[in-house]
């Protein structure tokens, strides 16, 4: 596995990170690489978000 190292990568998150404060009701997971989405895929498949069951909580 090799090292991010990159200022546009953190320039991204960090714009995913304001946007998700800045959403009234953002959702309880959010993915910021096809990595990511592709390594969790299979116990979130149902829910990827978590939007669903933030619903069942409320």
């Amino acid at each position: 596995m090799r090292a991010v190292t990159s200022t546009v990568v953190g320039f991204g998150i960090a714009i995913i990170v304001l946007q998700a404060a800045q959403n009234d009701n953002p959702p309880l997971r959010i993915r910021t690489s096809q990595w990511a989405e592709d390594f969790c895929k299979l116990k979130t498949q149902a829910d990827p978000d978590g939007t669903k069951l933030v619903k069942e909580i409320r």
